[in-house]
């Protein structure tokens, strides 16, 4: 078995998690957390097998610059790297994401009402579109 490998979208107001099955071929969002409860998560899945690596969406801008959420995901960085020493980060692009996710709760059915009521879902989806991504395309 291998150690999974996690992916964060992080937002101010909630933190979306995905993870690898422990093949490392498929991508499982794992809920949405406020960050003192993602550290308690994180603690539980490097102890339940353990994590090889986190990637972290970072956003910019359509032109490659950064923003204002780009700032925030930077200090978050500094942050989850002294939570997790040892533990590799990676950034990865999430420029268009959540729009990608949006567009696939709405396929799964998911009608504005119930995305609105479950909002922390687009999160979670967003990292685990990320982390399929990687595993398809961007070892």
């Amino acid at each position: 078995m291998k150690k999974r490998i996690i992916a964060i979208d992080y937002g101010t107001k909630r933190i979306g998690l995905a993870t690898t099955d422990l093949l490392g071929l498929f991508a499982t969002p794992v809920g949405t957390f406020n960050e003192n409860d993602l550290w308690k998560e994180l603690d539980k899945l490097n102890q339940d097998g353990g994590i090889d690596l986190i990637l972290l969406g970072y956003p910019f801008n359509g032109d490659g610059t950064k923003n204002k959420v780009t700032i925030l995901v930077e200090k978050f960085e500094s942050r989850l790297s002294e939570h997790c020493v040892g533990l590799p980060v990676r950034r990865i692009p999430e420029h268009s994401s959540t729009k990608e996710a949006n567009e696939f709760l709405i396929q799964m059915g998911y009608s504005p009402e119930k995305r609105k009521k479950e909002s922390g879902k687009l999160d979670q989806t967003v990292a685990a579109l990320m982390l399929q991504r990687y595993l398809n395309y961007g070892k």
